[in-house]
């Protein structure tokens, strides 16, 4: 009986093993590889100009919208360290301070007699051109003061 139950197992695992071998592979089905997707394009960086932009001036001060460059600060902070003398020693900051309240001052002047009406014309600001040239001399030494107390023409009428 032993033997019976022995045979019965035997059959039974010969069963499982051939069972499993017979569809493991023998009868395989093989795929074949298909093509590969359509390559889809590869993003390209393209390169974008950005427009340029217009750097702004820089500014030592804005008074009620009116702006007064930084070059213009230097300019009228080193004619003021220079109009002070080589024997006087002052500080870059305190002169600093000083010509910024007086561009101040001369800018809330400016606005408040402009706002009182008053105008200057070309005709009157020539006159007073000539004035101080006369005064200087004639326009060589009125030139050459410009030049000494650096300013221009230009820059002196916009003072």
């Amino acid at each position: 009986m032993r033997s019976s139950y022995i045979s019965k197992y035997i059959t039974i695992f010969l069963f499982l093993v051939s069972w499993l071998i017979a569809s493991c592979g023998i009868n395989e089905t093989i795929v074949p590889p298909t093509d590969p997707p359509a390559a889809s394009p590869i993003p390209t960086s393209t390169h974008t100009v950005v427009p340029p932009t217009a750097t702004p001036i820089p500014l030592a001060v804005i008074i009620n919208g009116v702006e007064f460059t930084l070059d213009e600060f230097e300019a009228e902070l080193n004619r003021y360290i220079s109009a002070q003398g080589s024997g006087t020693s002052i500080d870059r900051i305190d002169a600093g301070e000083i010509v910024l309240e007086d561009i101040i001052s001369q800018s809330l002047l400016m606005q408040g007699a402009e706002e009182n009406g008053f105008e200057l014309t070309e005709e009157q600001l020539a006159e007073r051109v000539n004035e101080l040239t006369a005064a200087a001399g004639g326009d060589a030494p009125f030139n050459q003061w410009l030049l000494e107390n650096g300013y221009s023409v230009e820059t002196s009428i916009k003072l």
